[in-house]
């Protein structure tokens, strides 16, 4: 699809990122006629070389089309845990769903209608080998500023696509890592010649923690499994009054135990559906270092002895089976040595987490930067009630436009069908898509998609 007349340019540019050498064929995909592109970009970490890994997945629209057409960057979250699960699960052409090993069609692919950029952010996650060493200190911060000095490495590289809309879109820690990579860009482009600098129009945030704080987890959460009955009205007052005053009492403990009970077998990245098995192939599996049921958020702590004895809920085995073998990794253009994981305990345990990304999206929005806020119902990880909870606290927020349902027009199965609800913000928008959990656009395909087109073309 891409003319090969820049390619002269592109070979000019100064980057570890190889245009020609790093394009590929997906494997196990069937035929196809996109582009495919997958490479280290090497990054100066204080006088020591590290790698983050990215894959690059050209519009299926066809040439006239291609050349108008935004940059989606994609992130998922942890922190810790590998953005090719939002490829491989959530957002790409070709997707494998829960209980399934075989890859099948994705009719609502993000990559429909726009070019997506999918990084493996921190060092040390996934194919972004090697891990730095226990001393080394991740922040939110870094994390930004890294991903900025990668996309900024990546267009130097694809020169065909600077000018395009650019947009970053992500889950879960994603909440955090999104608004400090907008900030680093927002700061990095100033100093850049205007012919090169990145179009960077906005920022999709899904479930996105936005507040790190697990006291008020801890409530939103409550509130939100009072609303849906996992837990009765009596215990939920005992739980918000009674154990903030007398946190030992008798009454205290036995509404903990309750809570504990209610939802001691819950899938927390949708409350009704099921729990998975981890099915990773014996030689591929990593030593966790954390005691933790729910690795994608590790920061999630459910019950009073929450551990690793249950189902981890997301099975991240198929993904971990194919990614492993050297088919892939040379496919890939990555250390045949790495032993890739969905998530990272030791990331997560050197992670130091800001008080909140929630204070820069004002930021954002004065710079010009358009911004969705988006969230699953079902979703108890970062639920509805958190995200709410969170948008109340950012300095000089206002509610424009209250709870508002709208439909899916698209041309598609769900047209005319309740697709969610609305919040408008002077700031930005809060959309809820129905029936979602914490990953909408593997729960909710097409209106995920329907929700994505209309940010982009201004709906």
């Amino acid at each position: 699809m891409m003319k090969f007349v820049m390619l002269a340019t592109v070979l000019l540019s100064v980057s570890c990122i190889d245009f020609v050498a790093d394009e590929f064929k997906w494997p196990d995909w069937p035929v196809y006629r996109f582009k495919t592109w997958s490479g280290l970009i090497e990054l100066n970490d204080e006088g020591v070389n590290r790698n983050l890994h990215y894959v690059f997945v050209e519009s299926q629209t066809e040439d006239a089309e291609v050349a108008t057409q935004p940059v989606i960057l994609w992130l998922n979250g942890g922190p810790g845990c590998s953005s090719l699960l939002g490829l491989m699960q959530e957002i790409g052409p070709y997707v494998i769903d829960n209980g399934e090993t075989e890859y099948k069609y994705n009719p609502w692919s993000w990559n429909k209608n726009a070019h997506l950029l999918i990084l493996e952010s921190p060092f040390g996650v996934g194919f972004s080998q090697p891990t730095p060493d226990k001393d080394y200190k991740f922040t939110d911060e870094k994390t930004g500023r890294f991903n900025y000095e990668a996309i900024r490495e990546w267009f130097n590289t694809f020169t065909y696509y600077r000018g395009r809309d650019f947009y970053i879109a992500g889950e879960s820690y994603a909440g955090m890592y999104i608004p400090y990579t907008a900030k680093a860009l927002l700061e990095g482009e100033k100093t850049v010649d205007q012919k090169e600098k990145i179009n960077f129009r906005g920022v999709l945030i899904g479930n996105g923690v936005l507040i790190n704080d697990e006291k008020f987890r801890s409530q939103t959460s409550l509130k939100f499994l009072a609303r849906r009955s996992f837990i009765d009205y009596t215990n939920q007052f005992i739980l918000n009054h009674n154990c903030a005053l007398q946190p030992n009492s008798a009454s205290c403990r036995q509404a903990k135990k309750s809570l504990d009970s209610a939802i001691a077998e819950i899938n927390p990245y949708g409350v009704y559906s099921y729990c998975w098995g981890d099915s990773t192939l014996k030689q591929y599996k990593v030593q966790r270092e954390s005691k933790h049921r729910f690795s994608y958020t590790p920061w999630l702590k459910l019950t009073e002895d929450d551990d690793d004895s249950g189902a981890p809920c997301i099975d991240f085995g198929p993904l971990a089976n194919k990614l492993n073998t050297d088919e892939y990794k040379e496919a890939l253009h990555v250390d045949k040595n790495t032993v890739w994981s969905g998530c990272s305990d030791p990331i997560y345990l050197q992670y130091t987490k800001s008080e909140g990304s929630y204070q820069i999206l004002p930021e954002l929005f004065q710079a010009g930067i358009q911004i969705l806020l988006y969230s699953g119902d079902q979703d108890l990880a970062v639920s509805i009630v958190e995200t709410y909870e969170s948008i109340k606290q950012i300095q000089g927020i206002k509610e424009i436009k209250g709870w508002t349902p709208y439909l899916n027009t698209n041309d598609g199965e769900l047209k005319n069908q309740l697709a969610g609800w609305i919040v408008e913000y002077n700031y930005f928008r809060f959309q809820v898509i129905r029936s979602a959990g914490h990953m909408v656009p593997q729960d909710q395909r097409e209106n995920s998609w329907f929700m994505i087109d209309n940010f982009i073309n201004g709906v």
